[in-house]
């Protein structure tokens, strides 16, 4: 377990399995499952293993929207790569005035979050339960190995456009300045139908009617051994053939990853220097 902190009593949990830059540089295999994350939780979100849909979960409800955009019930056993979900803490809600777009939530989000959390609990969860108009949903299509990066899959992504849309959405907001890979920056929020008929990610949003709950949490990143161990081989791999500056780096990131200091962000560094030796055109892969 990387990056614990200590969590005050009045206030919620977040709860993150792996980090972002694992998920963008193609790592879509399962590293838990619906069962182990969501059971006694607020909300949360994912994506399903192999991306094979958006999950969504609300209330202990999970639901996976893949590529034809229908929700289906996530059953206990289903695999992700990678996950999040809230609980505890006592939710401030608030009304949202019509004709707010997700550009305006996110910067209500982020000015509240600045007035009213301290250094300890910097993470907003958030639940928006109402009527939207002009909404964008997304999921995308299960992927096979070997597996491209997501910014070239979210090129095919599938898209769920309607003009009226009734029903609830959860994510997350973390700061926008904690950019180091390991979370998503600004808000992030996924989405299921009131009919559970619809969902997806959330591209796209204009408030008619809506009331928004906002929990503020600590943060806590877990990545599975097995996947920390991939970190140690990709980086050895480095050390052995990339360039002098490349396993210079990978060295010093190696102590550090071994180490009983080692961060989520290490862990997403090693990943990143890895993607770097095998996108670098003056050197020969094996």
């Amino acid at each position: 377990m990387l990056d614990p902190h200590l969590v005050a009593a009045s206030h919620g949990h977040v709860h993150q399995t792996d980090v972002l830059t694992d998920l963008l540089h193609g790592n879509y295999e399962s590293v838990t499952t619906v069962g182990a994350v969501f059971p006694g939780t607020d909300l949360g979100l994912g994506v399903a293993d192999r991306l094979d849909g958006e999950i969504v979960s609300v209330a202990g409800e999970t639901w996976r929207i893949p590529a034809d955009g229908i929700p289906v019930v996530a059953h206990s056993d289903l695999g992700m790569p990678f996950a999040l979900s809230a609980q505890g803490g006592e939710p401030i809600t608030m009304h949202i005035d019509r004709g707010t777009t997700i550009e305006g939530l996110s910067e209500l989000v982020s000015n509240f979050m600045a007035s009213t959390s301290d250094a300890v609990h910097p993470i907003a969860a958030v639940r928006i339960d109402g009527t939207f108009v002009d909404v964008l949903l997304r999921s995308e299509h299960k992927q096979d190995p070997p597996y491209p990066h997501l910014d070239q899959v979210l090129r095919h992504e599938v898209q769920f456009p309607f003009d009226a849309w009734e029903g609830t959405l959860v994510g997350f907001s973390f700061p926008s300045m904690q950019d180091d890979g390991t979370t998503i920056p600004g808000l992030h929020l996924h989405a299921i139908s009131a009919d559970r008929a619809s969902g997806g990610h959330l591209h796209r949003a204009t408030v008619i009617h809506a009331q928004m709950s906002l929990w503020c949490d600590d943060s806590e990143i877990t990545i599975p051994r097995s996947r920390v161990q991939h970190a140690v081989d990709l980086l050895t791999q480095v050390i052995d053939k990339g360039a002098p500056q490349q396993s210079s780096q990978a060295a010093i990131l190696l102590n550090h990853l071994t180490s009983a200091q080692a961060t989520a962000a290490d862990f997403a560094h090693a990943i990143a220097l890895h993607d770097a030796y095998l996108h670098d055109p003056y050197l020969e892969k094996s």
